[in-house]
């Protein structure tokens, strides 16, 4: 396989220009629903990134979503709220 922006251009010029639909979605929400009806359970417990409840799965979701790539272009400019040297920065969000 080659490029995969060369798989997904392909998929967003046969939408415009042929009007077909992928045979897989690009929903990522429906892409499990859509696994779940081909793959056995084992593989489902594979893939799926939680149990139970998924609890454990969002509260690592919201403690990630704290943190901030900062790209090494931008490393010099000033910043009040992200003192820190590193390239990767705990910051406080912007409102």
């Amino acid at each position: 396989m080659g490029n995969f922006g060369d798989h997904q251009l392909g998929i967003y010029l046969q939408g415009m220009l042929q009007g077909t639909r992928p045979e897989i979605t690009t929903d990522l929400a429906r892409l499990e629903s859509q696994a779940a009806g081909k793959l056995s359970a084992e593989a489902m417990g594979y893939i799926v990134p939680s149990a139970g409840s998924g609890a454990t799965a969002r509260a690592n979701l919201v403690a990630f979503d704290r943190w901030r790539l900062v790209p090494r272009m931008l490393r010099a400019a000033p910043s009040a709220t992200c003192p820190a040297p590193s390239s990767v920065r705990r910051c406080r969000r912007r409102s």
